[in-house]
């Protein structure tokens, strides 16, 4: 525990830094091209509302016709995600710190000090379980129960009735960056990237490893420089498995057997999305790269983004969605990589947008400063 707790105090600054959570401007941001800056964002207002009174670190997450928004004091908000309407909100007074899960029947909110929260649809608490140590890493709805991944590398199934189900252990290397990357369900099994660079496919309902593979194994004298961790969530198209870790490599894996199908040098600690054919990240450098899903090849590279603190890149469409830290969305042609346009919805440099994915096409953003929700529609 204490090698745990010094690990998270000495690389809170470096994964700030990582991740865009600095809210200073940065005066070396690279300028948004001359274009007409409307033409290339072709998403309509669907409604817009006040929302709770946020402030810290903001999560949200969108779970069928629902948008749940929590912030690290404790307060939880669910909206109908048709209407924008208030369902419920509640003031826990706890340090939230991971997004929220949910599903039909309950939403789950995990906090620094280890504990598992269960509210139900009324927003009534249902249930809390004490954790190994922190969750930063969204709780995980199946059809199991819910699944937990902590930073210190543990795995655990709960019962929709808070009973543990099972736990699974994993090295916990000297020094790591915050464990937040969210397990991936596909079917029966669960897909996790470990701070040591592992990757993992792990039975639902036995707790089980079916395989485990290293992204790329650790290198250099320093604890920093061998730090190799798997910050992104792993990514599951059709038979691949994709992941990325700091420092390191983008992988395909076949999804059967955690066997290597292509390894491309490309590092990231933000999450990927992808279309058929495509894999898109944002790199620590704040570099746009769309991958060729079938063999890895970079398809290409947009360089003129960078030091604008962005965003993981959301997929809708044909188009990929950045936000940066002063307080544009960016749109993006996703075959070509091009600049097709941006809107600025907030002046405020401390303002960093909380971009989040509804329905195919859609999205939802939330303005901290200005308290504001708003719900976008794609062509």
């Amino acid at each position: 525990m204490r090698r745990l707790i010094a690990s998270a105090l000495v690389m809170a600054g470096v994964y700030s830094a990582l991740t865009g959570c600095s809210y200073r401007q940065n005066s070396s941001a690279a300028s948004l091209p001359e274009l007409r800056a409307q033409a290339g964002y072709p998403f309509k207002t669907v409604w817009e509302q006040s929302a709770l009174p946020f402030s810290g670190k903001i999560f949200g997450a969108t779970e069928k016709d629902r948008v749940y928004l929590a912030d690290d004091t404790g307060f939880v908000e669910a909206r109908d995600l048709i209407s924008g309407k208030v369902l419920w909100h509640d003031d826990l007074s706890v340090k939230i710190s991971s997004p929220p899960g949910a599903d039909s029947k309950q939403v789950y909110l995990g906090t620094k000090n280890g504990k598992l929260y269960a509210l139900d649809q009324k927003g009534k608490l249902a249930w809390v379980r004490n954790l190994p140590s922190s969750l930063f890493a969204a709780p995980v709805a199946t059809g199991q129960g819910v699944l937990t991944f902590t930073h210190d590398n543990t795995v655990e199934l709960w019962a929709a009735d808070g009973t543990a189900s099972w736990q699974g252990e994993h090295h916990v290397p000297a020094l790591m960056l915050y464990n937040s990357a969210t397990p991936t369900v596909d079917g029966d099994f669960a897909y996790v990237g470990y701070s040591d660079g592992a990757v993992a496919a792990i039975e639902l309902s036995t707790g089980q490893t079916i395989w485990q593979r290293f992204i790329s194994e650790p290198k250099g004298r320093t604890d920093i420089q061998r730090m190799a961790d798997v910050v992104a969530s792993p990514l599951v198209q059709n038979d691949l498995v994709f992941a990325v870790n700091y420092q390191g490599q983008t992988v395909a894996l076949n999804k059967g057997n955690g066997t290597l199908v292509w390894s491309a040098p490309v590092e990231s600690v933000k999450n990927m999305d992808a279309n058929i054919t495509q894999l898109f990240l944002t790199t620590s450098e704040d570099v746009l790269v769309s991958l060729e899903q079938s063999s890895g090849t970079i398809l290409w590279r947009q360089e003129a983004l960078k030091g604008r603190g962005l965003s993981a890149p959301l997929r809708r469409g044909n188009h990929i969605l950045v936000s940066d830290n002063q307080g544009y969305i960016i749109t993006l042609a996703a075959d070509t990589g091009e600049i097709l346009g941006y809107r600025q919805l907030t002046s405020a440099v401390s303002d960093r947008l909380l971009m989040l994915p509804c329905e195919t096409h859609g999205l939802l953003v939330y303005l901290p400063a200005v308290g504001r929700l708003t719900r976008f529609e794609g062509p």
